[in-house]
């Protein structure tokens, strides 16, 4: 398996990454999908110590992060996790599928940095990309690497769970990615 590449932050499609920032207790990745909207994992969001949701209010999404720049950066105004997702709950892979947050951002930065798209996954689609032997990237600020975007792009499809609701993968992921 390679190693992931560290990518320049600024270039497409890399710029609508960024690092959701959690009132200095660190950090998780993001994606814009959409003007003032980044995807993020919904366990991200959550104080173990406390045992309460982070407030919003003490979020910051920083899109094309690299080293102390950016291209830009939002407060969130608020998010909504999937309402099926236990943060208490031992994390198995047949409930990571509800492992996902919205963040409302209060400026809409993907205007200016882009944003991803999102492509519904039916099955003659993912017949498809199994004949074309298609791969994924995993991209993200892993803990190990937090100040660079670390990208694998050469990820194959092993299968999908739960009605092709979670996509299963060769790449390893770290905590961050």
């Amino acid at each position: 398996q390679a190693q992931p590449e560290a990518m320049p932050a600024g270039s497409l499609p890399w710029a609508a990454l960024g690092r959701v920032n959690l009132a200095g207790s660190g950090h998780c990745s993001g994606a814009l999908i959409g003007p003032s909207l980044v995807l993020t994992a919904a366990h991200c969001l959550y104080n173990a110590s406390s045992g309460h949701w982070i407030a919003a209010e003490y979020l910051r999404f920083v899109a094309g992060y690299e080293r102390d720049t950016y291209l830009a950066q939002s407060r969130v105004s608020g998010y909504q996790t999937a309402e099926s997702f236990n943060p208490k709950a031992r994390i198995e892979v047949e409930k990571l599928s509800n492992d996902w947050a919205l963040l409302t951002l209060e400026t809409p930065i993907g205007q200016e940095v882009g944003y991803f798209g999102l492509l519904n996954f039916d099955r003659a689609r993912l017949a498809r990309l199994n004949t074309q032997k298609t791969r994924f990237a995993r991209a993200g600020y892993r803990r190990e690497f937090a100040h660079v975007i670390s990208v694998d792009t050469d990820c194959p499809v092993h299968g999908f769970l739960r009605d092709l609701a979670l996509v299963l993968h060769g790449c390893p992921t770290q905590p961050g990615d």
